[in-house]
């Protein structure tokens, strides 16, 4: 029922934006589907809105290490030491 679930954390963050179980949730959803660069945008607004809760930190990083190729080829990410970016 993972259709039915979605919509209803879709219409979860939409009657309140503050909900940063809601935001992970979507995030792991966006994550299988996948579109990481979607996903990570959830997962920084969840850690935003609870920067405490390590779940966060560690959907993003786990997000980051197993799609770093497509965070690169966006060309809006980079290596750690990489240089500045030329536009």
């Amino acid at each position: 029922m993972r259709r039915q679930s979605t919509a209803m954390l879709l219409k979860a963050n939409q009657l309140d934006p503050n909900l940063p179980l809601v935001k992970n949730q979507l995030g792991n959803y966006v994550a299988e589907e996948g579109k990481p660069l979607e996903a990570a945008g959830y997962f920084l607004a969840a850690i935003k809105l609870d920067p405490d809760e390590p779940l966060y930190h560690y959907q993003l990083g786990t997000l980051l290490t197993e799609a770093r190729d497509d965070f690169l080829k966006s060309g809006d990410w980079q290596r750690p030491g990489a240089g500045p970016r030329h536009a």
